[in-house]
Order: C-alpha cells, then structure tokens, then sequence
C-alpha cells in the first residue's frame, strides 16, 4: 500500500498535480492496481488493503494538497500565526547555518547596526543573569515586513529575539501571562517557545526550544513605553 501511494504520488508530482487526480477514488484505483497484480500471499489480503487505502486516501490527499500548495501558505490552526512566522524565521537561521551580518557580543554595537540596517528603534536587552549570551544581528524580512534579529545563546541553546512593527490584534491567540512585573504574550509551535513583549509599535519576540522562565531574559525590560498600544 505505501509503495502504491508513492509511486502515486511521484507520477503527481511530475505532472505538477494538475493531470493526475489525487482524492479517494483514485488513491484506491491505484492501490487496487499494484496489489491484483501481485501474487501469493499478498492476494489473500486484497480486501484488508483496500479497506486500509480508502481510509488513509483521505489524510493523504489533503496533505498532498497542502504540499503542493508550497510552503508558507498554511498555518497549523492551533498556534498563533505570529508565533508561526517567527518560528519559520527562527528554523530557517539554523539551517542556513546561523548566518549573521554583525558578529559581535556588544549590545550596543549590534543595537546601533540594526536601528540604522531596519530603521527601527530597537531595544536590545541587558543580560544580568550571565545566561544570555548575544552572537550578533542579521536584518531579515518576515511576512513582508523588514525585522530586526538578533541571535543568542542562552544556557547553552541557541535562541532569537525578533523585533518587528506589528498591528494591534497580532498576538491574539497566545497566552497572555503576567511575569517579573511585566506582561508576556506565551505561545508553543513546533516544539519552540515564544514570549512576546510589545513596546510602542514594536513587537519583540523570542524564540528556542527552551522554557519559557529562560527566555524571559531576553524581553524582561522591553516594556510598553511612549504612545502605543495598551494591549492586544
């Protein structure tokens, strides 16, 4: 049956899934195809694999659809789409290999090259608790946004804090927790933390595989100031 429904879709993927019908009819025409023409043992269990293709053909033409669909252009209904899109940026570092414009452990330096880099005016933490290491700071582009990133390594683990102009309602959906004084946004996606803190027009974001108690360090002090939102 799984040998059936790749070569399935493989002959869909060539033909770009636009000539080649991807539903349950199909799924099952394709399976039945491969297990007739098999013999022996596999024929006394025809029945059970047809029963067992037609209820897998619908889980697997909607994922097929949504992969062909290309990437970005879903988001798992259960997380914030904020927390999503940070995510994806986070996960797209670690596999480009950690790529920074600005290598450097200087706060102030890296602040100064992304405020000039994103024309925004980024807030870059102090690190009291010696946990909070920060690498450096690339300029990158989210959801068509220009946004500020600067990587850390905290404990050990390699984490990020994203900084970006977001409208009021962006964090709706996530958890909203009251920590050290402050206000957090908390959310899981893909096995990644984020705690958000929004200052003025700004969102600031951290993400890693890491609690959340060990990301706090990272938008503790990046408080709501000036004329900006009151909350989301």
């Amino acid at each position: 049956i799984e040998w059936a429904i790749k070569r399935h879709l493989g002959h869909a993927l060539e033909t770009a899934g636009n000539s080649l019908p991807l539903g349950e009819p199909a799924l099952r025409e394709a399976v039945e195809e491969v297990v007739t023409r098999r013999s022996g043992v596999l024929k006394l269990f025809r029945r059970f694999a047809l029963r067992t293709a037609a209820a897998a053909a619908v889980v697997f033409a909607v994922g097929i659809g949504i992969w062909l669909a290309g990437p970005g252009k879903t988001t798992d209904a259960r997380h914030n789409g904020f927390a999503d899109l940070v995510v994806s940026d986070f996960e797209h570092f670690l596999e480009k290999g950690r790529p920074l414009q600005i290598a450097s452990v200087d706060r102030v330096a890296v602040t100064d090259w992304l405020r000039d880099r994103t024309n925004l005016d980024v807030i870059l933490p102090e690190s009291t608790d010696g946990q909070c290491k920060l690498l450096g700071g690339r300029k990158c582009t989210i959801d068509g946004r220009v946004a500020a990133f600067a990587a850390y390594d905290v404990d050990g683990m390699p984490a990020s804090l994203v900084v970006m102009e977001a409208e009021r309602g962006v964090l709706d959906g996530m958890e909203q927790v009251n920590r050290r004084g402050q206000t957090h946004w908390l959310d899981r996606c893909k096995g990644h933390t984020i705690v958000a803190r929004r200052r003025d027009r700004l969102v600031y974001a951290a993400v890693s595989k890491l609690p959340e108690a060990q990301l706090l360090c990272l938008v503790t002090g990046v408080g709501d100031a000036g004329v900006g939102y009151e909350g989301d």
